[in-house]
């Protein structure tokens, strides 16, 4: 568990350095593009922001589930798949240390997105609807199983 809770700590603090970064590097980009010359210019501008933000997004969330993580930790109830309620793999913990769902229960998951693609919920969202009202935990594509 220490080693796990060591590779959260370090990914956080990643995480947060690279949050800043990219912030600074957004006020800097829109500071200075404010009064680009042409609608090309523009629109280029436009889109870089957009990626940008949009990588900004995913490392927000990607904290996010690795703080939660280390709550879960706190609580107890790191290290349970939250839909089988089954231990979680310590391999796949290593891989993926702020993982939800055990490596059964991800691949159903993606089964089920994949033969449902319009179900209308995000890439992220929880599979288990307001009964958990988080996302998932990502995929991994780690082979092993539940240890």
């Amino acid at each position: 568990m220490k080693e796990l809770k060591g590779l959260l700590e370090v990914k956080i603090d990643s995480l947060d350095k690279e949050i800043r970064e990219l912030e600074a590097e957004l006020t800097t980009t829109e500071n200075s593009q404010q009064g680009a010359p042409d609608e090309v210019d523009r629109s280029s501008f436009e889109e870089e922001m957009q990626r940008m933000q949009l990588v900004l997004d995913g490392k927000n969330r990607l904290r996010d589930e690795v703080s939660e993580a280390l709550e879960r930790m706190q609580d107890g109830s790191y290290g349970v798949c939250e839909e089988t309620e089954e231990p979680i793999g310590f391999k796949r913990l290593q891989a993926q240390p702020w993982t939800r769902l055990s490596i059964e229960a991800q691949s159903d998951l993606e089964r089920r997105n994949k033969n449902n693609p319009l179900s209308g919920r995000s890439a992220g969202s929880s599979p288990f609807g307001a009964a958990y009202g988080r996302s998932s935990g990502g995929g991994s594509s780690s082979s092993d199983s539940a240890e």
